[in-house]
């Protein structure tokens, strides 16, 4: 799919359409592979429909006592890769993923940072309740 999409099938190398992001969720997890990123670029994002994780990754969850926000950082909670594209590009970029074989969805929406700096509001698909990751936790080295 991100081959294709960036046009490396094709002579030309010219990709379908541009992504502004790509993010594979793996290692350090949702604040490290896309919040942190998106905070350096000055930009708020609100996660509201994330993929449900699997239930080996629940049961890990509360067997281990995580809260949100450890799950997430530990664990991809199902979100496999993350890819930013223009408003305008949202309903191909979808198209071309389902024909590929993948489940797509919008997941969030990059927002404008307050003056107090970026956040992340988040709803955790382990326990349907939001949470909410700002610059100073998401930039820990």
């Amino acid at each position: 799919f991100l081959i294709d999409m960036n046009g490396w099938n094709d002579h030309s190398f010219v990709p379908r359409i541009r992504f502004g992001f790509i993010a594979h969720n793996t290692g350090g997890g949702l604040p490290e592979k896309l919040v942190r990123p998106l905070f350096e670029l000055g930009h708020s994002l609100v996660l509201d429909d994330l993929h449900m994780p699997s239930d080996l990754m629940r049961e890990v969850v509360i067997g281990e006592g995580m809260g949100d926000l450890q799950a997430y950082e530990i664990l991809n909670g199902g979100q496999g890769a993350f890819i930013v594209v223009r408003e305008t590009d949202v309903r191909e970029t979808l198209g071309f993923a389902r024909q590929a074989g993948l489940d797509p969805r919008v997941v969030g929406t990059i927002v404008a940072a307050p003056k107090s700096g970026p956040y992340a509001e988040v709803l955790s698909r382990y326990t349907e309740r939001k949470f909410r990751i700002v610059a100073s936790e998401s930039m820990r080295n």
